[in-house]
């Protein structure tokens, strides 16, 4: 596996650790009527562990990718 595969499968699983966060609160929200109102107040309940994994995913995926193109380049 080349560093550019790493990195996209890397920026990929931020990108799905951050709509689970999501979509778990459009679950739970799914049976209220004002769902917007609801819909924020959740999400706050889920919790700053899954942005943060996500943003740790980000940045390791973007590394990766600067990483190999500078590989390339040399």
């Amino acid at each position: 596996m080349n560093q550019r595969f790493a990195g996209v499968m890397f920026c990929f699983m931020a990108v799905f650790v951050f709509s689970a966060k999501l979509v778990a609160t459009a679950i739970t929200t799914l049976s209220y009527i004002r769902q917007t109102v609801y819909f924020f107040e959740y999400y706050k309940t889920v919790g700053w562990v899954p942005d943060l994994i996500s943003v740790i995913l980000f940045l390791t995926g973007l590394a990766y990718l600067i990483l190999s193109e500078r590989r390339k380049e040399q």
